[in-house]
Protein backbone atom coordinates (compact mmCIF):
# COMPACT_ATOMS: atom_id res chain seq x y z
CA UNK A 1 0.00 0.00 0.00
CA UNK A 2 2.88 2.39 0.98
CA UNK A 3 4.38 1.91 -2.70
CA UNK A 4 1.48 2.69 -4.23
CA UNK A 5 1.24 5.57 -2.56
CA UNK A 6 4.81 6.94 -2.88
CA UNK A 7 4.64 5.70 -6.49
CA UNK A 8 1.31 7.60 -7.57
CA UNK A 9 3.34 10.94 -6.01
CA UNK A 10 6.25 10.03 -8.14
CA UNK A 11 4.11 9.41 -11.63
CA UNK A 12 2.72 12.51 -11.03
CA UNK A 13 5.83 14.32 -11.24
CA UNK A 14 7.65 12.59 -13.53
CA UNK A 15 4.73 11.38 -16.09
CA UNK A 16 2.78 14.24 -15.47
CA UNK A 17 4.76 16.96 -14.31
CA UNK A 18 3.05 18.15 -11.08
CA UNK A 19 5.80 20.08 -8.57
CA UNK A 20 6.28 18.08 -6.06
CA UNK A 21 6.35 20.75 -3.04
CA UNK A 22 2.56 20.46 -3.70
CA UNK A 23 2.06 16.80 -2.94
CA UNK A 24 1.49 15.79 0.62
CA UNK A 25 2.22 11.77 1.22
CA UNK A 26 1.44 10.73 4.99
CA UNK A 27 2.65 7.42 5.93
CA UNK A 28 3.01 5.12 9.06
CA UNK A 29 6.01 3.18 8.50
CA UNK A 30 8.77 5.70 7.21
CA UNK A 31 9.92 8.39 9.34
CA UNK A 32 10.86 10.46 6.53
CA UNK A 33 7.29 10.87 5.66
CA UNK A 34 4.33 12.61 7.96
CA UNK A 35 2.69 10.37 10.69
CA UNK A 36 -1.37 9.73 9.06
CA UNK A 37 -2.50 10.28 12.42
CA UNK A 38 -6.29 11.52 12.76
CA UNK A 39 -5.01 15.70 13.56
CA UNK A 40 -2.49 14.92 10.84
CA UNK A 41 -5.04 14.03 8.19
CA UNK A 42 -7.34 16.65 9.01
CA UNK A 43 -4.71 19.49 8.96
CA UNK A 44 -3.39 18.28 5.49
CA UNK A 45 -7.13 18.00 4.30
CA UNK A 46 -7.54 21.37 5.42
CA UNK A 47 -4.57 22.48 3.82
CA UNK A 48 -5.81 20.64 0.35
CA UNK A 49 -9.08 22.33 0.84
CA UNK A 50 -7.43 26.11 1.29
CA UNK A 51 -5.35 25.97 -1.17
CA UNK A 52 -7.90 24.79 -4.18
CA UNK A 53 -8.25 27.50 -6.45
CA UNK A 54 -10.49 27.34 -9.77
CA UNK A 55 -8.68 25.49 -12.64
CA UNK A 56 -6.82 23.71 -10.07
CA UNK A 57 -6.44 20.07 -9.90
CA UNK A 58 -6.91 17.98 -6.74
CA UNK A 59 -6.72 14.44 -5.54
CA UNK A 60 -6.89 12.01 -2.33
CA UNK A 61 -5.52 8.84 -2.53
CA UNK A 62 -6.32 6.61 0.83
CA UNK A 63 -5.35 3.20 1.83
CA UNK A 64 -6.00 1.34 4.57
CA UNK A 65 -8.33 3.27 6.85
CA UNK A 66 -8.15 2.24 10.56
CA UNK A 67 -9.79 4.15 13.55
CA UNK A 68 -9.58 2.35 16.89
CA UNK A 69 -12.52 1.77 18.91
CA UNK A 70 -10.88 4.80 21.40
CA UNK A 71 -11.34 7.59 19.14
CA UNK A 72 -12.74 10.37 21.27
CA UNK A 73 -13.80 13.04 18.65
CA UNK A 74 -12.39 15.60 16.17
CA UNK A 75 -8.98 16.54 18.70
CA UNK A 76 -8.16 13.03 18.84
CA UNK A 77 -4.95 11.78 17.58
CA UNK A 78 -5.59 7.83 17.32
CA UNK A 79 -7.40 7.97 14.39
CA UNK A 80 -4.76 6.53 10.97
CA UNK A 81 -4.38 5.57 7.90
CA UNK A 82 -1.87 3.54 6.53
CA UNK A 83 -0.62 5.88 3.46
CA UNK A 84 -2.09 9.17 2.52
CA UNK A 85 -1.43 11.26 -0.38
CA UNK A 86 -2.86 14.66 -0.86
CA UNK A 87 -1.68 16.91 -4.16
CA UNK A 88 -3.32 19.96 -5.55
Amino acid sequence: MHQRCTANARILVERYGFDKDDITVLIDTDDSYTEPTGRNIRAALDSLVRSAQPGTFSSCNTAAWHAPSGETGEDDDTATMSALSLMT
